[in-house]
């Protein structure tokens, strides 16, 4: 019989003072391995974690502090709380994998333990799980998945802290997005072709060359399918996907499945998406069932989409925890150079920026590796998803290591102290797949893309300055970023509104002519001048956190989803829409995607009326859907004014000062370029016309029929517009290209049978194929006369917006007749007549190579 000396196995193990404390300063005075320079909570951090305390009990809590507040102690401080109160497991998710180290690295500094496995610590409550996003949000989840393709829990949760909550987001909707590659392992998928043939005969009728171009793989081709016929092919579709499925291990098709009809299916060239209207997050239900769930944020204006896309909960989303002043930043002078100098390019600021690595680190982020190669002249660094944790290493530790540069890495990435005191931004944040690309193209300034560019911008501007006292200089390059920084001024943080007004009162006090005329006050920010400093953070101290009202259509339309995919409620997802779209903003723009949204809840039970509401929505945004009878024709009248009067008034309505006009004109012409993006350079050739004083529609997308481009002269007549913009200039005008202009040709003709129009094809070479044929009266825009054109073009925005003379109507005409830029001028000035190709004759032997004369027969 085996006997124990209980006295010898020793009293119960004493708990350490870390764990036991639950409120956050005696919980953070416990961390007693914290290292000397975090003595103490910094004053956003303590009071937030105060005002946290008073509310731990609620389900759902948002904590918005600024980019570099400290967030990750915050986020720590509570999860360790929560494990001393007994929530416990705990779980602390980021949105990638090199975030992880981050804030393990964190944690051991802290003195909070921390693992990132599920193993016996975090099951026991006695570390917090330290991990991507995607442990949780995947659709082989170990906490468990509810819905059609249930899985039971390997583990539970207690508490969930989502860091960066908003990156969070793009990837939650990225892991609820099933994605049908036209090719594997460069092999054609057979459950693409399966799909695109499935609604071919649906995506011609939307547009016909966009759907043969992608049955032909010609780049960015891209067209939704109608929600009509997705929800007509329903057994099909999920055939074709649940046998994709199974040959994709970590498909998302288990957490699509029951949201199938209440999704957007997208087709480009390169695969076919499915993305429900709104994530299923009920469907994780280690996420779902959770006791406790924080959301730490940047301090961004609009958190709507926490609701509709995570399923936060509205009440906590309104009420915030913030801390009790809002310039809790650093010291960051924001420049956009051109802006101060309008002519000046993009490449002549990247030389200029450069410079500044002589003596210290300039850290560069661009949205992809074309854009990267702009800087391999200058650069010592170019790191990718592979190399950043090694280069970001190195910039720590080297502060003259030099110019790094950084692709799609906006977040994420510290560079305290001298890491980074000269931070640049090239070019906007990109949409990169099909989803995101549909958004871009609905150009509306509410949509979901708009939200992630302005967090990237934010985001990636405070890489440099990680506390109040670090500072640096950040350049804005590209007219494309700081258009959408001036256009959505408004959602950006408190802080950094704030000093963009600042970047915008010194602009106004600055004399610059040239690029080295900013020399000195960059100077002044980096040897850190008594005067700037009092400039650029003194308004700070007083600053104030705004709450807006969280959108109450964001809460309503996730309900929509909710009643459409949990129970099949398609008439109580219709009432649950039509209040979102009572609360939305009341602009039909701003409206017309959820009402499309709202049509495809209807045609589940009253196909008529979709249609009717489709049609009233595609009108307000032509980018939507077309309806099944298609759009009802409008023809396109002339303005009863003179050119420069109505150019005059589009001016004024449009711009409140000549800079904005300057700036935006500047992104206009950028997307007047040769290449693959198509659609923004014929929606940049309307708002051309739109600029000179002509009317304009763009019948192939807005009817399915027609030409790219129709402008409306006030002297009567009219240019149709054929834009091929994607050709290469190493062939002529193909046949088929010289057919569409003389199709356009005869539409116009038809639609327009009284009225002279002149047929304009654009294409880098003025010869055609030479069977190729083209309509009487034709002109050719090749790519020398479009250079010509975009640098008259720039010269009359120059003139117009000096002094505000867009104003005058006078000024306008005269800048017009200038650069050649008249109703009666500029067809003769900047387009050619076709000419013809010759027929290649067939060449005797004599005149070929020696090597190309052996494939001839002898001759006899």
């Amino acid at each position: 019989m085996a006997k124990l000396d209980f006295s010898a196995l020793g009293a119960p193990k004493q708990l350490k003072p870390s764990d036991q404390h639950t409120e956050p300063r005696q919980l953070f005075r416990a961390f007693v391995d914290r290292p000397d320079w975090m003595p103490y909570l910094r004053g956003p951090q303590d009071q937030v974690l105060d005002k946290w305390h008073a509310r731990r009990e609620e389900p759902d809590l948002a904590v918005k502090m600024n980019t570099g507040g400290g967030k990750t102690v915050v986020g720590l401080t509570i999860g360790k709380s929560w494990l001393n109160e007994g929530v416990a497991p705990v779980a602390y998710l980021v949105p990638d994998e090199m975030l992880v180290g981050q804030v393990v690295e964190q944690a051991h500094l802290l003195g909070v333990p921390v693992t990132t496995d599920t193993d016996s610590q975090f099951k026991r409550g006695e570390a917090i799980l330290v991990d991507s996003f995607a442990k949780l949000f995947n659709s082989k989840s170990v906490f468990g998945i509810s819905g059609s393709y249930p899985k039971s829990p390997r583990f539970s949760l207690a508490g969930v802290i989502v860091d960066d909550a908003h990156a969070c987001l793009i990837k939650a909707q990225q892991l609820f997005r099933m994605t049908v590659p036209r090719t594997v392992d460069g092999e054609d998928n057979e459950a693409y072709f399966q799909l695109l043939k499935l609604f071919m005969s649906d995506l011609k009728a939307q547009s016909r060359p966009v759907a043969m171009e992608l049955e032909e793989g010609l780049s960015q081709a891209i067209l939704e399918v109608p929600f009509w016929a997705w929800q007509n092919q329903q057994e099909a579709v999920t055939r074709i996907l649940g046998e994709a499925a199974r040959s994709d291990t970590w498909s998302a098709w288990p957490l699509l499945a029951d949201s199938l009809d209440a999704s957007t299916a997208v087709v480009t060239t390169d695969a076919f998406q499915i993305q429900p209207f709104c994530s299923p997050t009920h469907l994780l239900t280690g996420f779902a069932n959770t006791k406790r769930r924080v959301y730490l944020t940047a301090t961004l204006a609009d958190d709507s989409v926490l609701v509709r896309d995570l399923g936060a909960g509205a009440a906590a989303v309104a009420a915030p925890i913030v801390p009790e002043g809002a310039g809790d930043i650093g010291d960051r002078m924001i420049l956009m150079p051109q802006e101060l100098i309008p002519g000046a390019s993009d490449d002549e600021v990247r030389a200029w920026a450069a410079k500044w690595a002589e003596d210290r680190n300039v850290v560069v982020i661009v949205p992809s590796r074309p854009k990267a190669k702009a800087w391999e002249d200058y650069a010592q660094l170019v790191l990718d998803r592979d190399s950043i944790e090694d280069g970001v290493a190195q910039l720590k530790a080297n502060p003259r290591l030099g110019l790094v540069v950084m692709i799609n890495r906006y977040d994420g990435i510290d560079l305290p102290d001298a890491a980074c005191n000269f931070l640049v931004l090239d070019g906007l944040p990109e949409a990169r797949e099909g989803l995101e690309r549909l958004a871009e193209a609905r150009d509306t300034e509410t949509n979901s893309l708009a939200v992630q560019q302005v967090h990237r911008i934010e985001q990636g501007m405070g890489r440099a300055t990680r506390s109040t006292t670090d500072h640096a200089v950040v350049v804005l390059i590209g007219t494309s970023l700081t258009d959408r920084v001036d256009a959505a001024m408004g959602r950006f943080s408190p802080a950094t509104q704030l000093q963009f007004e600042r970047a915008a009162t010194m602009a106004q006090a600055l004399d610059v002519s040239g690029l080295e005329d900013l020399d000195g006050v960059v100077q002044q920010c980096l040897e850190r001048d008594s005067g700037w400093i009092n400039f650029a953070m003194g308004p700070l101290a007083t600053l104030d956190y705004e709450t807006p009202p969280v959108n109450a259509a964001a809460q309503l339309e996730r309900e929509a989803f909710l009643s459409a995919t949990r129970s099949g409620d398609y008439a109580g997802a219709t009432e649950k829409q039509q209040a979102a779209i009572r609360q939305a903003d009341p602009a039909p723009g701003a409206t017309a995607e959820l009402r499309q949204r709202l049509a495809s809840y209807v045609n589940h039970f009253d196909v008529t009326r979709a249609q009717e509401i489709q049609k009233a929505a595609q009108r307000d945004n032509p980018q939507l859907v077309r309806p099944l009878d298609g759009v009802k024709f409008e023809a396109l009248s002339h303005a009863a004014r003179t050119q420069a009067e109505a150019a005059s008034q589009y001016l004024r309505d449009q711009y409140a000062s000549g800079n904005s006009l300057r700036v935006h004109s500047e992104a206009l012409l950028s997307s007047l370029t040769w290449g693959p993006r198509w659609r923004e350079f014929e929606k940049a050739l309307a708002d051309v016309g739109l600029h000179l004083g002509y009317r304009t529609q763009r019948p192939d997308l807005e009817l399915g029929e027609g030409p790219d481009g129709l402008w409306a002269a006030t002297d009567a007549t009219f240019v149709i517009w054929e834009a091929k913009s994607r050709s290469l200039n190493n062939h002529p005008v193909y046949k088929g290209d010289a057919e569409q202009i003389s199709m356009a040709a005869d539409w116009f003709r038809l639609k327009y049978p009284n009225s002279p129009g002149i047929p304009v094809i654009i294409h880098p070479r003025s010869d055609f194929e030479h069977d190729a044929s083209w309509p009487e009266g034709c002109r050719v825009l090749d790519e020398k006369r479009l250079g010509k054109y975009q640098a008259s073009l720039r010269k009359f925005f120059t003139q117009v917006s000096a002094d505000d003379s867009y104003r005058d109507v006078a000024k306008v005409a005269a800048a017009l007749a200038m650069n050649g830029l008249t109703e009666q001028t500029w067809i003769d000035r900047f387009t050619t007549t076709p000419a013809r190709k010759p027929a290649k004759r067939p060449a005797s032997q004599d005149e070929l190579p020696i090597a190309q004369r052996l494939e001839f027969p002898a001759k006899k």
